[in-house]
């Protein structure tokens, strides 16, 4: 989890988008993107028990929280929480612009 937090850490202050959300398999994903900065990080969030987020937001400063259920993803300036079981993360996923 330690690789996971650090790796979010460095994209603080970045966009952030609420890239996809699968109903069927319970998964989102939030995209992490710079403006003028090739590359982005995809955050995605399985077996997802409760969101609460915007689509699109900026300066954003996400953090992941391990809790008994699982784990919780939050950006508190932004409002956002979203809960699931497990967390991963995949770099530069198309389209990278």
């Amino acid at each position: 989890m330690k690789i996971i937090t650090d790796k979010i850490c460095l994209w603080d202050g970045c966009g952030a988008r609420l890239w996809s959300f699968v109903a069927s398999h319970n998964v989102v994903t939030i995209r992490l993107h710079r403006v003028g900065v090739p590359g982005n990080v995809h955050i995605i969030i399985e077996g997802v028990m409760n969101i609460s987020c915007q689509v699109n937001w900026m300066n954003a400063k996400i953090r992941i929280h391990e809790t008994p259920s699982g784990i919780k993803i939050v950006d508190i300036a932004a409002n956002v929480k979203i809960e699931g079981i497990s967390v991963r993360l995949e770099e530069n996923v198309d389209p990278v612009y």
